[in-house]
């Protein structure tokens, strides 16, 4: 028996011997989709490397480069720069939603990169709507989340600065990751 979606044929078989490497991953310990990736090796789990044996090393704390205050551990030699945080006002006079999620980055016809930032705000619909430009888009004017977004500019020297931040969505409800 063969099982079709929209542009995949999986034979049945090989379905449930993948299905059951995850399973079995899953029972030891191992990441699942490691397990089920795994599963054209046999079907036996990814070896865990050992201390020394690779990653990044230890984690510790590391001041974010906007204003010294560590938010993140790191691994030696890595950095970050926060851009904005919940509460601070942006461009357009509107504060930083909370509820920070998922974020993607495009590339502008200037050079600057956009971030749109998710904002998985769970309130029930109608409370606690985005306060956002009220010409901004909105899906559902009840949906109390949405994105905001960022432009940003790198400079020569490899540093990165906040040119401009804005919301961007309004009225979206529990926006995970871009849902």
């Amino acid at each position: 028996m063969t099982m079709t979606g929209p542009k995949t044929r999986v034979a049945r078989r090989h379905f449930l011997g993948g299905a059951a490497a995850a399973a079995a991953g899953a029972a030891v310990g191992v990441n699942p989709f490691a397990a089920l990736a795994a599963s054209a090796a046999g079907g036996r789990p990814p070896r865990q490397a050992g201390p020394g044996e690779g990653g990044y090393g230890p984690l510790s704390p590391v001041a974010d480069q906007r204003d010294g205050v560590a938010r993140l551990a790191l691994p030696a030699g890595f950095s970050y720069l926060g851009f904005s945080f919940e509460g601070d006002t942006m461009s357009d006079g509107n504060l930083v939603p909370k509820a920070h999620d998922g974020m993607a980055a495009f590339a502008m016809p200037n050079g600057n990169v956009r971030l749109i930032r998710n904002h998985e705000d769970r309130d029930p619909a109608g409370v606690s709507p985005l306060d956002g430009d009220p010409n901004a888009p909105f899906y559902d004017r009840l949906g109390p989340a949405g994105t905001t977004s960022l432009e940003v500019r790198t400079n020569e020297d490899g540093s990165a600065e906040l040119v401009r931040d804005f919301v961007s969505l309004q009225g979206t409800i529990v926006n995970c990751a871009g849902g």
